[in-house]
């Protein structure tokens, strides 16, 4: 990446740059999030390049000059303050790199990318809950069968098959980090019986919880994925 300044020969002039190591915040901020979000917003930011001003963007400049503000000034919890904002910024850069849904002319893969990405996100949220294929169908307004192929189409994987994936990655993180027992913990991350819990889990992990929870070795890998071809 090649970054160049032209300043005013005529005047002195301050110049200020904000570099984001977008791999390490991801991997930071999205540490406990058991959604594809991150990799979402990575695929997004890294499609296209954009150079813009102030005055085409002004919501994006003013995040940025908060962002300068509070590292410069460096008050109360301004490092929590930098966090949010960044977050809010790489959002921001993420829809400005690509249309979004509102638009009407939009391609079919960014259509397919909203779509799938509203349902990650609710999953995230309400994987303890009972979901239903048909309320995550109608979450985007379309139908079970078409939301079904989505996933096979985005991420080769079913909708179901996704949403234990999260349901196992979140009793994995709990299972080494907290004392709460396996029932209690399966009931808390959406499975109603044992044998489902059981089930999936030996699928996905390779052993059964007891087993895992024994192993709790610091570099346990509970980040686990069944995306065939990934």
């Amino acid at each position: 990446m090649i970054h160049r300044t032209w300043s005013n020969p005529e005047r002195i002039e301050r110049w200020e740059y904000l570099f984001i190591d977008t791999d390490h915040f991801f991997e930071y901020f999205y540490r406990d999030d058991h959604s594809s979000m991150d990799i979402l917003l990575r695929e997004r930011l890294e499609k296209n390049c954009r150079v813009f001003s102030a005055e085409e963007e002004p919501k994006t400049a003013a995040l940025i000059r908060l962002i300068l503000d509070e590292a410069r000034n460096r008050k109360s919890f301004y490092k929590e303050s930098i966090k949010g904002f960044l977050q809010a910024l790489l959002v921001m850069a993420a829809r400005i790199s690509g249309p979004g849904q509102e638009t009407s002319d939009e391609p079919e893969p960014e259509r397919k990318e909203n779509r799938l990405g509203v349902v990650l996100e609710y999953i995230s949220t309400h994987y303890p809950e009972n979901i239903c294929i048909s309320d995550l169908a109608g979450l985007c307004h379309i139908s079970e069968t078409h939301l079904r192929r989505l996933f096979q189409d985005m991420m080769n994987i079913s909708p179901v098959e996704y949403i234990n994936l999260v349901r196992i990655q979140a009793a994995c993180h709990a299972l080494r980090t907290t004392q709460k027992t396996i029932d209690e913990i399966r009931m808390e991350v959406g499975f109603d019986t044992a044998s489902t819990f059981n089930r999936n889990f030996k699928k996905l992990v390779k052993m059964s919880p007891q087993e895992w929870r024994k192993r709790k070795a610091e570099k346990a890998d509970y980040n686990i994925s069944i995306y065939k071809g990934w």
